[in-house]
């Protein structure tokens, strides 16, 4: 299964912290993750080292 989370906001809330959360619970479950958000803001950085494939906006 693939799943592709989209998260756009430009700073570090309670979204980004879920979403985070979300990506890490799906990778556990062998899930091949996606995630756009935005290049260089947090949570492009949270999920650097991780197994998720970033389409950067």
């Amino acid at each position: 299964m693939r799943v592709l989370q989209i998260n756009t906001e430009r700073t570090w809330r309670g979204g980004e912290r879920q979403t985070l959360y979300t990506i890490e619970g799906l990778i556990e479950a062998g899930v091949e993750v996606g995630l756009v958000c935005r290049d260089g803001f947090p949570l492009d950085r949270a999920v650097k080292g991780m197994p998720v494939i970033v389409y950067p906006v």
